[in-house]
């Protein structure tokens, strides 16, 4: 289904929610550099379930040339740290890397996974993901290494544990997507998302709607320079993806999204700047698991003053908190400014400034929102001569009461996947996920509903299972062309999905 603006016309904020009530801390110190002894780059955060909140960034070792990879974790909201631990170690004897934080990402056992990344010349980025076992208190020796034409990255873990992670190609064919069924710790590739010419310009989003379907959204820019944001999206658990559809007609020049997604709601932040145009933060909302979207929203104007660069806007959402959104203002010190909805981005609060004014570093994963309305913002300040400093920004928001919304369809966790690939001449695989142990039944069926074949029948454990069909029936006599289907029975539950056999 085509994705379709409700409107051509941009709309400018006019229900403001009153501000918050608590400001933001001033900064709380989490690391510091130290003129040629050490340097530290810009932070990414997240928040686990257990609202641990954890902090990751890189720091450079002048006297034995060396990047650390950093990690650390507060569970007292940001009053204190753990101490920290080395992620990796990456010797630089050459002075040629230069390494950057990416993101954080947790995995259903509360377990992080650390993205970095860095330019391997002459065309590509290395991206590297290392996992933790414990919690964050060590991380695995090994890493698993992929590569890009950009830096940027996104990963999630679907409801069925699947990890997604959405990057540039390495050849800027179109953007890659990866698939993990351990954790995070190895990847294969799964597809290759056709970006119709709109090549990823400053962040890709990975998102899971409600009812089960992935989204990839980016801010793509095509040979004329024209950019907007685009999405496309898989039904059958990321093995394949729609071609791309605009999801903003009316910017000239809209780029850096950053998208989220709850239940039926789909919501993206973006930066919005063209010719003769006052540059803007937008805001888009679908509440139809992302087929049409409302017409932009500006967050906020950046006056007559263009800015200096490009102010990488970052969402959260929270289901008790709402929507959280920040960028970063280039049009003087270059502060990080912060709004937030709690009606669904119906309505927004007054922008303010996270860190006072003051001249404030961030990464672009830089945000994160507890369930009991914690916010941090994590960020470099400070200058190279006198030491700069990795700091913590914390406010505390209201946690949402009485909000209703119309009830929608929600995910089921046992899940029966389309087979791959489709149509298919000798071989296909058939995937299926159970949220527990549970006796399985998976058969196969003619046009006519005549069983030929039954591939599974057995107990099997909670988690994500896979088995190959070769196209012959019970008597291993191969099958003619035709539409064949293929049903899961798991109790007095059963899925049953259609699959192409071509001779």
């Amino acid at each position: 289904m085509m994705m379709i603006l409700k409107s051509t016309f941009l709309w400018i904020l006019c229900g403001i929610l009153p501000i918050f009530g608590q400001q933001f801390s001033s900064d709380i110190i989490i690391d510091q550099g130290t003129l040629g002894v050490k340097a530290v780059g810009t932070p990414v955060t997240a928040v686990d379930d257990r609202e641990i909140m954890a902090v990751s960034w890189e720091t450079y070792l002048y006297d034995n040339p060396t990047w650390l990879i950093n990690y650390t974790y507060t569970t007292d909201n940001g009053e204190t740290f753990e101490p920290t631990k080395t992620v990796d170690s990456i010797p630089d004897p050459n002075l040629d890397w230069s390494w950057d934080q990416s993101m954080i990402a947790f995995d259903y056992q509360n377990n992080p996974l650390v993205f970095y990344n860095s330019y391997w010349w002459p065309a590509s980025y290395v991206h590297r993901v290392k996992k933790s076992l414990d919690g964050g208190d060590t991380f695995l020796p090994n890493f698993y290494s992929l590569t890009s034409y950009q830096y940027m990255i996104d990963f999630i873990f679907d409801h069925a544990g699947i990890g997604h992670a959405a990057l540039d190609d390495d050849d800027s064919s179109g953007i890659a997507i990866w698939q993990t069924t351990d954790g995070g710790i190895s990847f294969s590739q799964k597809a290759l998302l056709n970006v119709n010419h709109f090549t990823p310009f400053h962040n890709i989003s990975m998102v899971e709607c409600g009812n089960g379907d992935l989204l990839c959204i980016w801010g793509g820019q095509d040979s004329s320079y024209y950019s907007t944001i685009l999405a496309a999206r898989s039904t059958d658990g990321g093995i394949s993806y729609s071609a791309p559809t605009d999801l903003d007609t009316v910017t000239y020049a809209a780029s850096s999204s950053s998208a989220a997604a709850y239940q039926n709601y789909v919501f993206v932040v973006y930066y919005g700047a063209g010719p003769n145009t006052t540059p803007k933060i937008l805001f888009i909302k679908s509440e139809d698991y992302g087929h049409t979207f409302s017409q932009p929203l500006v967050l906020y104007e950046f006056s007559n003053t263009p800015p200096s660069s490009h102010p990488w806007p970052y969402m959260q959402f929270n289901p008790n908190v709402g929507i959280c959104a920040i960028w970063k203002d280039p049009t003087s010190v270059e502060s990080i400014l912060f709004t937030y909805s709690s009606d669904f981005g119906d309505s927004f609060s007054n922008v303010v400034s996270t860190t006072g004014g003051v001249y404030h570093a961030r990464g672009y994963k830089s945000l994160a929102v507890s369930d009991s309305g914690h916010v941090y913002v994590v960020s470099r300040t400070g200058h190279y001569t006198t030491g700069e400093k990795i700091v913590l920004n914390k406010a505390r928001l209201p946690v949402i009461t009485g909000v209703t919304t119309t009830p929608k369809p929600l995910i089921e966790v046992f899940q029966l996947f389309q087979n791959f690939p489709n149509p298919f001449n000798s071989t296909t695989t058939i995937r299926f996920f159970l949220e527990r142990k549970a006796n399985v039944y998976l058969d196969i069926f003619d046009i006519s509903g005549r069983r030929i074949r039954r591939l599974l029948s057995g107990i099997y454990t909670r988690g994500e299972h896979q088995v190959t069909w070769d196209g012959t029936n019970e008597n291993n006599k191969y099958m003619s062309t035709g539409i064949y289907f293929y049903r899961i029975r798991v109790g007095q539950r059963q899925k049953v999905r259609k699959m192409l056999l071509l001779e």
